[in-house]
């Protein structure tokens, strides 16, 4: 049933366009060329009259985003997720990404 809604609505419509072709420009490359992090994983649904987006964003607060939909299809999501400050420690391993 997405489907079949999503090829009716415009808006779905277009989302799946960009997301095709993003994932085609990254497979070419076979892997994410700007790190994990870059790019949350979001999930879009729709309910009656409203759309919802749903984004894995780990250490940060919603008071530390930017959130706003511009051409009637296009939504921002802006964050910067920093380091924790560790004071007399030693790190060993970092596989977490941080900045904007």
């Amino acid at each position: 049933m997405f489907f079949t809604r999503m090829s009716m609505n415009p808006v779905w419509r277009s989302l799946h366009d960009v997301q095709h072709e993003v994932n085609r420009i990254f497979d070419r490359w076979g892997h994410h060329p700007f790190g994990i992090g870059e790019f949350p994983a979001v999930n879009l649904w729709e309910a009656d009259d409203a759309l919802f987006a749903e984004a894995e964003l780990p250490g940060l607060a919603l008071t530390d985003l930017e959130i706003f939909v511009t051409g009637h299809n296009q939504l921002t999501i802006k964050g910067e997720r920093r380091p924790p400050v560790m004071e007399k420690a030693t790190q060993h391993r970092q596989e977490r990404n941080f900045g904007k």
